[in-house]
């Protein structure tokens, strides 16, 4: 296994622009959740996700994407990736009966080896293709269907124009692509870890493991409820939720409502701070305080689905 520690170091060190290649792979991963994350907090807040087709692709866009992204965040097994490898794959022990042949068949033997690594490499390269079909799925019944505008309003009278509005909107990406280019040229490292640099031991397992940003509010989730199974489940609930929302609150769109604003803007802040007690040390009260923002994150969903 520490032939693909070693390989990355190659990379980085010998390659030529190895480097270049890696950073811009690496952070360019946040900057899509970045932008993932946004565009779900703004079609939640107007109501798109009552629009059945677009939104259920969109979910299931993300929960690929989440899988995709922590398949390459293992591949390089340092200290810490290794161990999150560990406690990730272990979580499907919880299935009955099935559970412990199929942990022993994702790690292709009894300890995370480089059957894995194999087995986590091809799903990485493959998935992203499945990513493809569903974007431009989701792109072709976003634009038969329509959008809804800023007062929530999806019919046939309001609809903006692609041009120039959204020609002129979509431009604005060259610009965040210099942002992109100044951010990982300067400070590269910034959102890693110090164990990101530390090869795997086995027979020690780092004293705070903390994942990437984007994971931060699911490993939050997981790790406040001490019941593993129960865990593994309100973590898929907090997907699951968001995937069948479109079928309920099926009554007309609140225009104007400030209800709305507000309960959106709690679910947002809410889901922001299990992001920070998912980086936080896993003791009292950061624990406490991650079971209580679970709570609320499922409480004011609910508000969102039966009141917008």
């Amino acid at each position: 296994m520490l032939i693909s520690f070693n390989s990355v170091s190659y990379l980085i060190f010998e390659v030529n622009y190895g480097f270049f290649i890696r950073i811009i792979h690496m952070n360019g991963a946040s900057v899509l959740f970045t932008f993932l994350y946004l565009h779900l907090f703004k079609n939640i807040t107007l109501g798109s996700w009552k629009l059945n087709g677009p939104w259920l692709r969109g979910i299931i866009i993300i929960i690929i994407l989440i899988g995709v992204a922590f398949i390459g965040y293992s591949l390089i097994i340092s200290q810490i990736r290794y161990w999150a490898v560990v406690v990730i794959t272990s979580l499907v022990s919880v299935l009955p009966y099935i559970g412990s042949e199929v942990l022993v068949w994702i790690w292709g033997g009894f300890s995370v080896g480089n059957g894995v690594l194999k087995l986590f490499f091809t799903i990485h390269f493959v998935l992203p293709f499945l990513i493809l079909v569903f974007i431009v799925i989701h792109l072709f019944s976003l634009h038969r269907r329509g959008r809804r505008t800023s007062l929530g309003y999806s019919g046939d009278l309001l609809k903006y124009g692609f041009n120039p509005i959204y020609s002129v909107k979509d431009s604005y990406s060259v610009f965040w692509l210099f942002i992109f280019l100044f951010f990982i040229l300067l400070f590269p490292y910034i959102l890693g870890d110090v164990e990101l640099f530390i090869k795997r031991n086995n027979l020690r397992s780092p004293v705070h493991i903390v994942p990437e940003w984007y994971y931060c509010t699911f490993y939050a989730i997981l790790r406040s409820i001490p019941n593993k199974v129960l865990g593994v489940l309100a973590m898929g609930l907090t997907l699951m939720e968001l995937l069948f929302m479109c079928f309920y609150g099926r009554k007309p769109y609140s225009v104007n409502s400030y209800f709305k604003y507000f309960i959106t803007s709690l679910f947002i802040i809410n889901f922001i701070f299990l992001g920070w007690l998912g980086i936080a040390v896993a003791e009292d009260p950061y624990v406490l305080l991650s079971f209580i923002f679970i709570i609320n994150y499922f409480v004011f969903l609910i508000f969102i689905i039966l009141r917008i």
